[in-house]
């Protein structure tokens, strides 16, 4: 049973988040013994596709795919999957819909891919895509407030179900835990502390994959972009705030290494995001900080090795369109925890190209993935995160949506 006593955390914007504050609060399994030796997470982003089929190959399923078999080997070797952590842009095109727009079928279709991996506790961040059109209340809860919490409201699709989010009641749904857009979950077991920091106020022309991806949303909230970029923009500082709160009040066990993993959506954040939270230790701890987002679809370190990554892109196989899938780079990460203390995240990649659309999708479908291309502003500012994030990956070959000299122009 989750527990009902929540932590209110205020930001200097006036955001607040509100999410449990006991440990392990989410029922995550642990092994009842050699609980470092014997556990591991998995880490994806960009997972998400619009689609109604259930069935048919593509990227998404093959990564899918690839997970199991990892974790069957696992398994055999006395090993426990605890969690799956999940770095946005977890529903295409924008976001989840409302159960009377087809919120019912996106569930589904997670339900499906994920089945023999959604048995244990998702972990998510929401991505730009995520807080698209389909999701029009999310930045202002107000204009339609389902929930409120000591004076917040709150009226997002993809939040958890307390906080008036949507989830249907079959299969392994509820797993599925989004319980504010900045939060902390530990296991004081792993002297592990899971932070979901939003910083989707760095992509306001991304919101809903850019152009007309979020017309809604500006429309009914107001403000258009300055007034879409101040709220995200609250909702960020008071995530950095509660990042930088939770680390001067040190460790479980200050004794042991610190165990922190960072769930959010970009590349190139990730460092500041550790010098946040290392400024504000108390003296004489040692941490272990990792890092995991995605936005560019591949996979790819970018702090550290394959074998051991500091600051991982996990892309899972997903996207909006055709081509976001580039350079072979379908995957995702595995985090392990080390007998010693600390942790290690490994990537692994599909290896091999793969096909962005089932088989089964519909023309249809394929028409309306089309008219929900990336819009012009979100395509400059992604081709150039593939850039720089792709730097000695072949990274000219990986820009799937322009060329490099739309991009110097």
């Amino acid at each position: 049973m989750l527990a009902v006593q929540c932590v209110l955390h205020v930001a200097i914007a006036g955001y607040i988040n509100n999410y449990p504050l006991v440990d392990n609060a989410y029922g995550v399994k642990i092994p009842p013994s050699d609980v470092r030796n014997s556990s591991f997470a998995f880490l994806i982003a960009d997972y998400g596709l619009a689609t109604a089929a259930m069935t048919g190959e593509c990227c998404q399923t093959e990564v899918a795919d690839l997970m199991r078999k990892k974790r069957s080997e696992l398994e055999a070797v006395g090993k426990s999957l605890l969690f799956v952590g999940a770095a946005g842009d977890n529903f295409y095109f924008q976001g989840v819909k409302t159960a009377e727009e087809g919120g019912e079928t996106q569930w589904k279709r997670w339900d499906t891919v994920y089945n023999g991996l959604n048995d244990v506790p998702w972990f998510a961040a929401m991505g730009n895509h995520d807080f698209g059109d389909a999701d029009v209340y999310a930045t202002c809860p107000e204009k339609a407030p389902r929930v409120n919490i000591s004076g917040q409201a709150y009226a997002s699709n993809q939040l958890d179900a307390s906080k008036g989010g949507y989830r249907p009641s079959f299969g392994n749904v509820a797993n599925y835990h989004l319980p504010d857009f900045n939060y902390r979950v530990t296991l004081d077991a792993l002297n592990l502390e899971i932070f979901g920091i939003d910083q989707n106020y760095v992509d306001v022309g991304g919101i809903g994959g850019g152009g007309d991806g979020c017309k809604k949303v500006k429309a009914t909230c107001g403000g258009d972009d300055t007034g879409l970029g101040e709220r995200l923009q609250d909702i960020g500082h008071s995530g950095e705030a509660l990042l930088a709160q939770y680390a001067a009040k040190g460790a479980k066990d200050p004794k042991q290494t610190r165990n922190v993993l960072v769930l959010q959506h970009y590349p190139g954040l990730c460092a500041g995001l550790k010098a946040k939270f290392t400024g504000s230790m108390p003296p004489g701890e040692t941490v272990d900080f990792r890092c995991s987002f995605g936005h560019t679809h591949n996979t790819v370190c970018e702090s550290g090795t394959d074998t051991d990554c500091e600051f991982s892109m996990n892309g899972g196989g997903g996207g909006c369109c055709e081509g976001d899938v580039t350079n072979n780079q379908a995957g995702y990460g595995i985090l392990y925890f080390e007998p010693a203390g600390g942790m290690r995240l490994e990537l692994v990649h599909l290896g091999h190209k793969c096909q962005f659309s089932p088989s089964t999708m519909t023309d249809e479908e394929r028409a309306i993935a089309k008219l929900h291309m990336h819009g012009d502003e979100h395509i400059s500012s992604f081709a150039a995160s593939k850039l720089e994030i792709n730097a000695g990956i072949d990274a000219v070959g990986s820009l799937d949506m322009i060329s490099v000299e739309e991009i110097d122009a």
